[in-house]
């Protein structure tokens, strides 16, 4: 009986100890904060992406995943935003987070994505990407799906200073061609 005892303490504080989400929100690596709130964002035309100077490469990045699958044509920085809104923006404030850390809200409006440094933002649009539907990785035109991201508070940073991934190479006997494609997964 002691030993069930403290077999069920030892379970709750392990439960505690590593980050829960929810099982619908699937993101690797697991975030170290979500929040879902009731609702989502259906994307769809017309799309902005409102980003300063600063960060108009990562705004051009998320642009470049975005527009062959969806098929929409994505403005930068316009006069009047409507429609479907994302906005990447630095912030001092979340420094605390460090240089990779970011936070992503999205609520029926619009997607922020706000972080202290622009490698925070590109780790925040991949989490933005898993958020989407699969398809959203094609290359070519999707048809007949809807761009549907949940309403959803993130915020995240690394919990190591280093990633890093082993190729057993003994055991699986993978040709050249996966093995690029293993380090190009791991590179985002």
């Amino acid at each position: 009986m002691k030993n069930n005892i403290l077999l069920f303490i030892g379970l709750m504080l392990a439960r505690t100890a590593f980050p829960q989400s929810n099982p619908d929100i699937k993101i690797i690596p697991q975030p170290q904060s979500i929040h879902v709130f009731k609702g989502s964002l259906v994307l769809k035309e017309p799309v902005a992406i409102i980003a300063d100077d600063d960060l108009m490469d990562r705004a051009i990045q998320i642009r470049r995943y975005l527009e062959p699958p969806t098929g929409f044509i994505i403005s930068m920085n316009p006069d009047n935003a409507a429609g479907s809104i994302i906005e990447l923006k630095l912030c001092n404030e979340l420094e605390y987070l460090g240089e990779e850390g970011y936070k992503l809200e999205v609520t029926e409006e619009k997607v922020n994505v706000t972080a202290f440094h622009s490698n925070g933002i590109f780790w925040g649009i991949q989490s933005l990407r898993q958020l989407l539907p699969k398809e959203i990785m094609r290359e070519a035109k999707v048809k007949d799906i809807q761009w549907v991201i949940p309403c959803l508070s993130i915020e995240d940073k690394p919990r190591f200073r280093w990633r890093g991934l082993m190729i057993d190479y003994s055991r699986t006997f993978w040709n050249k061609r996966h093995t690029k494609r293993i380090i190009y997964v791991l590179a985002w």
